[in-house]
This record gives C-alpha cells, sequence and structure tokens, in this order.
C-alpha cells in the first residue's frame, strides 16, 4: 500500500471524526424526530433494532431491520445504517454503490457523504474522496 502524505493522514483523521460526528448527530435527530405518529414510532424501533444487530455482528438480522425502517420512510439513517450492515458483512462494492446513492440523495446530512468519503478512501481512491470533500468544504 503506498505512503499516504501527512497531509492525507490529517484528512483521514479528519474523516474518521467527522463520521464519530455525525453518528452522534443522527442519533439525536432520531429522538427528536416526530414520534407521535405509529408508524415513527415502529420506523425508530427498526432502526435501534438494526443497531443492536449490528453491535452483536448480526449482520442479516441489522439489514433485515434497516430495509424494514426503510420501507417506512426514505431518510438517510435507515441508508446509512444499511451501508454500515454492508461493510461489516465484507460486502465493500455494495456498500460504496448504496453510500453513493445515499450521499447524492441526502445531501443535507453531511453524515451520509463522511460515509462515502471514508469508503472511497479506505477503497483507494482517496483523491476523489479529498475532492468530494473539498467541494463542500469538508478539509482544508
Amino acid at each position: 500500500m503506498p505512503r499516504r502524505s501527512q497531509h492525507e493522514s490529517v484528512t483521514a483523521r479528519k474523516l474518521l471524526l467527522a463520521i464519530a460526528m455525525s453518528a452522534v448527530l443522527l442519533d439525536v435527530e432520531a429522538v427528536e424526530t416526530d414520534l407521535g405518529t405509529s408508524r415513527e414510532r415502529e420506523r425508530v424501533e427498526w432502526l435501534e433494532r438494526g443497531e443492536e444487530a449490528l453491535a452483536s455482528n448480526n449482520v442479516a438480522a441489522a439489514i433485515e431491520s434497516f430495509n424494514r425502517a426503510a420501507a417506512m420512510a426514505h431518510s438517510a439513517d435507515s441508508e446509512l445504517g444499511l451501508v454500515r450492515a454492508y461493510m461489516q458483512g465484507g460486502e465493500y462494492r455494495r456498500a460504496l454503490a448504496f453510500g453513493a446513492h445515499t450521499a447524492g440523495a441526502h445531501r443535507e446530512e453531511t453524515a451520509g457523504m463522511a460515509l462515502y468519503a471514508w469508503l472511497l478512501y479506505c477503497g483507494g481512491p482517496g483523491a476523489v474522496a479529498f475532492h468530494m470533500l473539498d467541494e463542500r468544504g469538508g478539509h482544508d
């Protein structure tokens, strides 16, 4: 593997921080969502089941749970859960393809762009990831 420059190493750390911060923000947004409807409560329950399944390394259950949540509403939280589940299951190409969709379809959600950029960076085309972040003002 080619040695990364100091600039790329600093940017990689920034990407990791952005992903971690985005995950926290997604949790807060899920709590602040209007839980008044039973459908939204059920969707959040599926998201929570997906997170629990990922934590216990049950990828199939996580994918099923995130898919159930995604069927109830087109939103970044369920799609990011699917991307993470695909990665945990070793399906890099599937995660990358779905990550591209999530980053594009939910441009207001920085977690999608951060995760997609990190997937690109890990997969080798770091220059593409840096270019995407430059366009969005993600690093200096």
